[in-house]
């Protein structure tokens, strides 16, 4: 489909940032100004979720390549455990950029300080494993919310999956009733990841909007505004 010059502005503003850049927070920010960029900038449903088909395409396509978090088999024959560290100083710095609740923040500096310390691992290995604790990171873990259940409480919290023109999206939300009664009569397909009646339910969801607020993407989905909205499964239950 043909793309409008906005959308083409967009795409070449994120290749001019994005594909030459090194750092994992400068990538990470090029990113965040381009989903900026389509959510205000761009008028139509259709025309947002083409510009975010191209953005994905974008980073499939240098994920492929030798980028900080994606390493070639070539070059991991030539590791050494300075240039480790110095991946480990780069990924911590943009995990403290990125986690906005102050407790999370310091569960991760904990996690891959003990992490850099087990350095004497195979290369191969420690690669790996500080890999998968930084995209862990990057997600909330409910538990650490502390839920509390009652089967006689007011609300509902709730995780959804939802397809829209061949894309998952995500939301958080609450609810007094069932998400089938809330969302009755609606148009939408979505499946439900996450539905318990919690005394701190508004709580929760309130903290949960607060640390992922850069990742909110305000597309209107299901009836909504948007404001609960995201493009990643922010809590990890996608399974």
């Amino acid at each position: 489909m043909k793309r409008n010059s906005t959308q083409l502005n967009i795409i070449r503003q994120l290749k001019k940032r994005y594909i030459n850049q090194t750092d994992a927070i400068e990538k990470n920010s090029a990113l965040k100004t381009a989903k900026r960029h389509v959510e205000y900038q761009l008028r139509t449903d259709e025309e947002k979720i083409n510009c975010l088909s191209d953005i994905d395409d974008i980073v499939e396509e240098e994920l492929k390549n030798e980028t900080l978090l994606e390493f070639t088999t070539k070059t991991q024959m030539t590791f050494n455990k300075m240039y480790i560290l110095n991946w480990y100083r780069t990924t911590l710095n943009y995990l403290s950029y990125r986690i906005k609740n102050t407790q999370r923040k310091k569960d991760a500096i904990n996690k891959l300080n003990y992490l850099k310390e087990t350095a004497d691992l195979k290369v191969e290995e420690y690669y790996k494993a500080i890999k998968a604790e930084a995209n862990r990171l990057l997600t909330a873990d409910l538990e650490f919310y502390k839920p509390i259940e009652h089967a006689e409480a007011d609300n509902v919290l709730y995780y959804l999956r939802i397809s829209y023109k061949n894309r998952y999206y995500y939301k958080i939300g609450v609810t007094t009733n069932s998400v089938e009664e809330r969302y009755k009569g609606i148009e939408g397909e979505y499946k439900i990841l996450y539905e318990k009646r919690l005394i701190n339910a508004k709580k929760i969801e309130s903290q949960i909007k607060n640390d992922f607020i850069d990742d909110n993407f305000k597309l209107a989905l299901l009836g909504t505004s948007g404001t609960e909205i995201y493009d990643r499964d922010i809590l990890n239950l996608d399974t």
